[in-house]
């Protein structure tokens, strides 16, 4: 796997604050622990990280991969996490 475009997150952005408090407890609970996975040397395989065109990127998690976390990342190496939902929340957003 390539290296991760990012060495650091911020999930302070209003958006994804508003939407991480619109979770269920348990998804709430996830989306911590993947945004905790985020810190690691490696992005573990589980999430499926996906690079998309120009500045939006995404993982997947959850039982079935029922969430999708998405952010954008600046030339610094922070990734700017954006929205976090069902695939159905972010897909319309």
């Amino acid at each position: 796997m390539p290296p991760k475009p990012f060495v650091t997150i911020n999930p302070c952005v209003p958006g994804f604050t508003n939407c991480l408090k619109k979770l269920s407890p348990e998804a709430y609970e996830l989306a911590r622990q993947a945004m905790h996975d985020l810190l690691l040397p490696e992005i573990p395989s589980k999430y499926n990280f996906k690079r998309g065109d120009g500045n939006s990127h995404e993982i997947t998690f959850g039982k079935n991969r029922e969430y999708k976390m998405t952010m954008g990342i600046q030339e610094n190496g922070v990734a700017w996490l954006r929205r976090v939902g069902s695939h159905r929340e972010i897909d319309e957003a």
